[in-house]
């Protein structure tokens, strides 16, 4: 409709609700440290080819600089449109 902002296809996918903090799971299995750090290699490598400055956060980017902490996820910001990091994302072959 004229004049409504565009709905975000992500919040229609990734639901605040549904999502399981480390905090509920003391000994919840984390994934190898190999496949977090290619899966940020290949994100970091798409905002660098984009220009799109970025910045890794949280527990993983602890673990680079040394840190023994393990973690569930990948903190990353990508500054640019919302709508620019999708057609980034959804442009890459799937495996």
């Amino acid at each position: 409709m004229a004049g409504e902002p565009e709905k975000d296809v992500l919040a229609d996918t990734y639901d605040v609700d549904d999502y399981e903090s480390d905090e509920t799971e003391e000994d919840a299995k984390k994934p190898p440290f190999d496949n977090q750090f290619s899966a940020t290699q290949f994100i970091v490598g798409l905002s660098t080819q984009r220009g799109f400055p970025y910045a890794l956060m949280g527990g993983f980017a602890m673990v680079l600089r040394g840190s023994e902490r393990r973690t569930r996820d990948v903190d990353i910001i990508i500054q640019a449109p919302g709508s620019q990091i999708r057609d980034m994302i959804k442009a890459q072959r799937r495996q």
